[in-house]
């Protein structure tokens, strides 16, 4: 049986004591050299699998239709876009909606021209038997006309048993007669107003609705 000092037990211990530390310690940077090829193992893949997947199965989220930021409300144009405008004879122009899919319950038409150029201008409801929805709107009141600023507008609304209706067709036509003019121009221009815009039955909407502007070039 060994007798051992003090100082050589405590040595011997200190001894004992000392590999479990850096088992300790080669441990921990094992795991954390796991740790880091891990994370550049997992970053690889994302970028192989990006590159293998085809573009076709890729979600695209321009094209979903909760990214879409602003919806379009249809369209109220004048159909053609171009005539030729005879000195003091009438041109008729249709006035063509399209609701853009979504149901409404009648339509404001209203149009701005220049006095000094166009004249007679009337603004009538038109029936277009190809269209349930032209079909089927009728004139609230009589047209508006301001000839001194140049503007016509027309109301149009389902009856009260029809709540709401889609869909494309002429709703109206306008007419108009090219003043004799003067001065050395080529052409003139009649737009769809700002006050025209479709009705709902809980709302009524101006903007985001597509407009146009006719124009009307003098014939020589």
């Amino acid at each position: 049986m060994e007798n051992n000092l003090p100082e050589e037990n405590l040595i011997k211990e200190q001894l004992q004591a000392s590999p479990p530390q850096k088992k300790s310690f080669f441990s921990k940077k094992v795991i954390l050299i796991s740790a880091g090829f891990g994370v550049v193992l997992i970053a690889f893949l994302i970028v192989t699998l990006s590159q293998i997947i085809p573009a076709g199965n890729r979600i695209d989220n321009s094209k979903n239709p909760l990214t879409k930021s602003k919806k379009v409300l249809g369209s109220i144009l004048l159909s053609p876009a171009t005539v030729i405008g005879t000195p003091n004879k009438k041109t008729p122009v249709d006035i063509i909606v399209n609701t853009g899919g979504d149901p409404i319950s009648g339509v404001v038409v209203g149009i701005k021209y220049n006095p000094l150029t166009v004249s007679n201008v009337t603004l009538s409801q038109a029936k277009d038997d190809t269209s349930p929805l032209s079909y089927a709107l009728q004139q609230i009141g009589q047209t508006q006309y301001d000839t001194t600023d140049g503007w016509a507008m027309l109301t149009l609304q389902l009856p009260k048993e029809i709540v709401s209706l889609n869909g494309v067709g002429k709703v109206a036509t306008l007419s108009f007669v090219t003043k004799p003019i003067n001065v050395a121009i080529s052409s003139t221009n009649i737009s769809i107003s700002q006050l025209t815009g479709f009705l709902y039955p809980d709302k009524a909407e101006f903007t985001g609705i597509t407009k146009n502007q006719l124009i009307v070039n003098y014939s020589k």
